[in-house]
């Protein structure tokens, strides 16, 4: 009962935020259309508006998938997955971010490997980690994939500056952030690594982080192989 008024508070105060937010940001789009000069302090300022109604949303969205996980709100629509598609569709929704940033994206996941879980949270969790690895990581970023015939392995590395011990320890935690400072200047909601977290757990695996000052990072997330399939959807 406790867990259902907890999501449906949410789900109220997710709705109530999100219809000013959309009016605000509409507002914003016609002035920025109207404002000729992008160099103009009036074009800045609407601008910066912009940018963070969107970190704003962005955060709503996460609160509510976040709670919706805990809560066990959220069913999966368990099918067979090519794991190399998947991940091309991650990186590739991504590219552009990355361009922009001076990143490579890889895909090591060899051909024929399948994984038996929900496309659209694995989907969600891949990406939460990639995108940490363009906004924090250093170079390159990697996703590789193997399986001991029990279980399958999802790795994300990257080259980047690493993390401190005391850190990894709670990296899966709501709004832990190792550079609060560095997060707040790219934006970050401090939601992702949970959902990450429980996105796996979900699925009956774990997260778990290796990394080291100055030796990059790396994301293992493993998903339990079923003998035999049978339902195709839980929740």
């Amino acid at each position: 009962r406790l867990e259902n008024l907890r999501e449906e508070f949410v789900a109220n105060v997710s709705h109530e935020l999100r219809t000013p937010l959309s009016i605000i940001k509409g507002y914003v789009e016609t002035l920025l259309d109207a404002e000729e000069d992008p160099e103009s302090m009036n074009h800045r300022f609407l601008a910066k508006i912009e940018n963070h109604s969107n970190r704003l949303t962005f955060l709503i969205e996460d609160i509510l998938t976040l709670s919706r996980l805990e809560s066990g709100g959220i069913g999966l629509e368990l099918r067979d997955i090519d794991l190399e598609q998947l991940v091309d569709s991650v990186l590739d929704s991504l590219r552009e971010m990355a361009g922009k940033k001076g990143v490579r994206l890889e895909n090591d996941v060899g051909e024929n490997l399948s994984l038996f879980a929900d496309s659209q949270r694995v989907f969600q969790a891949l990406n939460n980690l990639v995108e940490n690895g363009i906004k924090y990581g250093g170079e390159c970023v990697c996703i590789s994939a193997k399986s001991d015939g029990s279980e399958i392995d999802l790795c994300v590395a990257d080259d980047g500056p690493g993390i401190p011990a005391e850190a990894c320890e709670r990296i899966f935690e709501r709004f832990f952030r190792v550079d609060k400072a560095r997060s707040r200047e790219m934006g970050g909601t401090g939601l992702g690594l949970s959902i990450v977290k429980h996105v796996t757990q979900l699925h009956g695996g774990s997260a778990r982080v290796e990394s080291a000052p100055g030796e990059g990072a790396s994301f293992h997330l493993t998903f339990p192989i079923p003998d035999k399939p049978v339902n195709t959807e839980t929740g």
